[in-house]
């Protein structure tokens, strides 16, 4: 079911909330043709609804199906439609963005602990994160991350030392900035953000 739909002066991004059996959420497509190929072929039963969901939100905001391709660098793109896209999902939650700028990212994550055990992996040491709310601060700088490096649409970007989180303290939504150091000019971007009792949320 549609969780939340919001639209920007150029974008739109939307959440779904995975309530469906897979029966359900194909009854809501007809194009089966396209998911025999490139969804119900996988394995992963989890992977099969994830993609059908992300399938049905998109036809809700676009009014159609859409053929969902992928640029060798992981990226996603609508077949025949002049709009950028990007693409996240969690246990339970698909979220997308679409608009007319390349620069599109969305990244949504699950609140659970284990980010605490792979900080080393994403978190520099010029970085800040809020003791009193360590968790999820340590959440919103990997989703964060996670949506530069989707907006960015480049392969093998280090997390560490090619995007940097700005100084802020978390909030319930709010926004902060990310620094793209992946060229010799460095380009920042203003993240959008919320926290809900069950995912955190990025969006650029």
């Amino acid at each position: 079911m549609l969780y939340l739909r919001k639209q920007t002066h150029d974008s739109i991004f939307a959440i779904w909330k995975i309530t469906e059996t897979k029966e359900e959420l194909l009854q809501l497509l007809e194009n089966h043709s396209i998911l025999e190929r490139e969804v119900l072929s996988l394995k992963s039963g989890e992977k099969v609804i994830e993609r059908l969901a992300v399938r049905v939100l998109l036809k809700y905001l676009l009014g159609r199906e859409v053929d969902i391709r992928y640029f060798p660098s992981g990226k996603p793109f609508m077949r025949g439609l002049d709009v950028y896209m990007s693409i996240s999902h969690t246990h339970g939650y698909v979220a997308v963005i679409i608009g007319e700028k390349e620069t599109l990212g969305i990244d949504i994550q699950s609140i659970e602990e284990k980010v605490k055990r792979v900080r080393r992996k994403f978190i520099s040491a010029k970085e800040f994160i809020c003791p009193q709310n360590e968790l999820i601060h340590l959440l919103l700088h990997w989703s964060a991350k996670e949506t530069v490096y989707k907006a960015i649409g480049k392969a093998g970007v280090t997390l560490t030392d090619e995007i940097h989180i700005e100084h802020f303290i978390p909030k319930d939504s709010g926004k902060f900035i990310a620094t793209d150091l992946t060229n010799d000019e460095e380009q920042d971007m203003v993240i959008n953000y919320m926290v809900t009792p069950d995912f955190v949320l990025t969006y650029t």
